[in-house]
């Protein structure tokens, strides 16, 4: 699990991490970095925190079916 405190991933953070099949960001996360989880061939769904900025390619030809965004409370 990631900290809640994290306030960013950087880029390539997932990149090749083959074995990730799900992830729930912390709501916190202000930014997902370019290519964070770029060629991930597992990744079936990412909640993204509302008001997160995404990177360019941050999913790039990753398997993700859901790419939500959690709405802010």
């Amino acid at each position: 699990a990631l900290p809640d405190g994290l306030p960013s991933l950087g880029p390539c953070a997932f990149s090749r991490c083959s074995s990730l099949v799900s992830i729930a960001l912390p709501a916190g996360l202000a930014s997902i970095g370019s290519l964070a989880f770029r060629l991930c061939s597992s990744l079936a769904s990412v909640y993204v925190p509302a008001g997160c900025d995404v990177g360019r390619g941050a999913f790039h030809t990753s398997t993700v079916v859901r790419h939500r965004r959690r709405r802010r409370r």
